[in-house]
Parts: C-alpha cells; structure tokens; sequence
C-alpha cells in the first residue's frame, strides 16, 4: 500500500497527461430508433477492449480483472431482471435496467455489449414490444459473446 501511494501522483500525473494530448474523440452517433434495423458490429469487434480499461485503471491488471469478473456477474443477473420485466410487460423496468447495463458495459469496455443495451433501452421507452424484445435478444447475445471471449482468454493465457 505505502508503495501504491508513493508512486500514484506520478501515475496520475502520466495518465492525465496521456488523457490530455489524445485528439478529440468524435461524439457517438445518436441512438437509432427502435424499429429501424440494429445497427450491426462489425464481426471483428472484440466484445472487450481489455487493453482501453487497464489503461483506465493505470495499468493494473488485477484490479481489471476483478472488475471484469464482477460485472460478468451482476451482468447475467440484470439479463434475468430485464428478461423477467419483459415476461410481465414492465417496459419501464426494463428500460432502466438497460440503461444500468449500458452504463456498466461502457465503463468495462464491452463496447458492443453497450451498443446493444443502449438500443435496448431506447426500445423499451419507446413502448414497442416487439422491438424491445429483438433488442433484449441482442444484449443476451453481446453478453453470450463477451462470457466466450473471456473464457477463451482464460483458456489461452494458461
């Protein structure tokens, strides 16, 4: 710990200054609207930018995968609970479970697993059930893909 805290100003200091001299990123189209057809990843897209969240925790592997590991979990439970809004109709539940999962996608890196909660989302406050559920069959897929990647990842790195 004394460790961590004698080398984190300049840790900080070499993450802002990284952060500060990357160009502008272009802001995210605006969000589809929900009967228009999804709008595809290419198939080359990982469905985790692990390198993009270990540069967000400075570098610490660990933490990462700890974080990585922790919102696999809470992930497949928010599938059960928006899965289970959709059985009883509740497109308002729905919709803020996908917005919990589109923030908690972004912020880990699963970039497609975010696209599709962020579409998710504007179905279901859109009201139209039909593409509320191709939307939650998306985000079941995303999170299907991102459990693989991380399987093969584990199995490769042994």
């Amino acid at each position: 710990l004394t460790e961590l805290k004698n080398n984190f100003p300049s840790r900080l200091a070499d993450a802002l200054e990284r952060w500060l001299h990357q160009p502008p990123r272009r802001p995210a189209p605006e969000s589809q609207s929900p009967t228009t057809p999804p709008q595809q990843q290419p198939h080359d897209t990982p469905p985790l930018d692990r390198q993009a969240l270990v540069e967000k925790l400075l570098g610490d592997e660990d933490l990462a995968a700890e974080i990585i590991a922790c919102f696999v979990a809470e992930a497949q439970g928010q599938l059960a609970a928006m899965e289970k809004s959709l059985e009883t109709g509740d497109l308002a539940a729905l919709a803020k479970q996908a917005h919990t999962l589109k923030g908690g996608s972004g912020n880990v890196c699963a970039t497609p697993l975010h696209h599709a909660a962020r579409e998710l989302e504007a179905a279901a406050k859109s009201g139209d059930l039909e593409a509320t559920r191709t939307r939650l069959r998306e985000v079941r897929h995303e999170l299907e893909r991102l459990k693989d990647h991380l399987g093969e990842a584990l199995r490769t790195s042994q």
